[in-house]
């Protein structure tokens, strides 16, 4: 699935097409019949592979995105000290998040380390354009530690960042949480961190602390979410905590995290006309419908990798709205692609409320404005199905 999704995304040249068709109907047929031979079916694998064989059996293959034969490869880049720029301000927040519980964008620690944060990360993306790259061609872990300095360098995230750290801080202060530790670690300090993780959480017994490193998408979970995510970190013999950790990651706000960390880094196309349809269009006609023209319009882009729940994107900071290539497709009513377009709107002239530390995007107030859309229910419902079939 990743590198069908990787191809779809560069484009399918002209004389690969048919490699391409073949893989992915042999990878498809190979997966039905070894579930035959265990008697089962594919509703029955693993929920990540579940959601790679629903993403292969459901692509187009007759409406394969095209790469001119002479678009260049994307160069490998190269830039150290990126990690140890991570571990100097995760230090930094730990010391920081252990001074006050509640923290605000206006704050002047804040102001302060956010600027420091934004420098470091243009050094870095201007190191990478030295090379003819960007922060999106760097290897992984490098790519992780670029997003991670971007998104916190935000006055609004890092302040949200530095109040779930705190309130972390202050749990495992709390000698229950460390009942379920080896006897020999439970007085070991505890080093806690949110960052950018293929995991909701990890932990790690060092000679004399408990490393435990929890994903950044929880810096907006309220205090009972932070609880269990601890207790589970800790190793909590109940699954109702790590459930309930599951459950929110899966949710709308976790999603927002993730996907502005994603966005740091996005392959963006500049060019407005997708496939089917323009988001230039799109924008003029639901701007005219709903906000009567009244809006600036934000810079609009299409995200070039397919995604299977978050369908839109708007950044406040750099005035960037993002709707994904899913949402290009023939079938997906007009009326689809108008809603998520509205939806991010609404972001823009709405903006980001911060109270106590939290920033809040779904109001009361967003969420009653959102259902003034002449078609919510239907595009909810629309949406909904795409989501069920991509198994999200």
């Amino acid at each position: 699935m990743n590198y069908a999704r990787e191809q779809i995304s560069a484009g399918v040249l002209a004389d690969q097409r048919d490699d391409f068709r073949a893989l992915v109907e042999d990878g498809v047929q190979q997966v039905e019949r070894i579930c035959r031979q265990h008697r089962c079916t594919p509703r029955d694998l693993p929920a990540p592979s579940r959601r790679a064989y629903r993403y292969l059996k459901g692509l187009d293959l007759d409406d394969l995105p095209e790469r001119a034969a002479d678009q260049p490869p994307a160069p490998h880049v190269r830039v150290s000290g990126i990690i140890s720029t991570v571990d100097y301000y995760q230090s930094k927040l730990a010391d920081l998040a252990r001074q006050q519980a509640a923290w605000e964008p206006a704050d002047a620690e804040v102001i302060e380390l956010s600027n420091s944060l934004r420098g470091d990360a243009d050094a870095i993306a201007g190191l990478c354009e030295e090379q003819h790259g960007r922060p999106a061609h760097l290897p992984i872990r490098s790519r992780r530690g670029y997003q991670w300095l971007s998104y916190l360098s935000a006055p609004e995230t890092l302040a949200q960042h530095l109040t779930a750290l705190s309130a972390v801080q202050a749990l495992g202060e709390k000698r229950h949480f460390r009942q379920h530790l080896p006897a020999s670690h439970r007085e070991h300090p505890l080093h806690i961190q949110f960052y950018v993780s293929s995991a909701l959480w990890r932990t790690q017994l060092q000679e004399r602390s408990v490393d435990v490193k929890l994903h950044e998408g929880f810096i907006g979970a309220p205090e009972k979410i932070l609880r269990a995510l601890l207790h589970a970190a800790l190793g909590h013999k109940d699954d109702a905590y790590q459930q309930r950790c599951k459950t929110y990651a899966a949710s709308e706000p976790f999603a927002d995290v993730t996907t502005e960390i994603a966005m740091t880094t996005a392959e963006l196309s500049t060019a407005t006309q997708g496939q089917h349809y323009d988001l230039a269009e799109v924008f003029e006609r639901v701007n005219d419908a709903y906000f009567d023209g009244q809006l600036d319009r934000p810079r609009l882009a299409w995200n070039k990798t397919l995604t299977e729940r978050k369908m839109g994107h708007y950044n406040t900071h750099t005035d960037t709205l993002m709707l994904s290539i899913t949402l290009d497709a023939i079938p997906v009513p007009r009326y689809v692609i108008d809603y998520v377009m509205y939806h991010e709107l609404l972001h823009k002239q709405l903006g980001v409320s911060v109270v106590n530390g939290r920033r809040h995007v779904h109001t009361p107030e967003f969420r009653a404005a959102e259902q003034a859309f002449a078609r919510y229910e239907e595009a909810e419902a629309y949406l909904a199905q795409m989501r069920r079939k991509f198994g999200a």
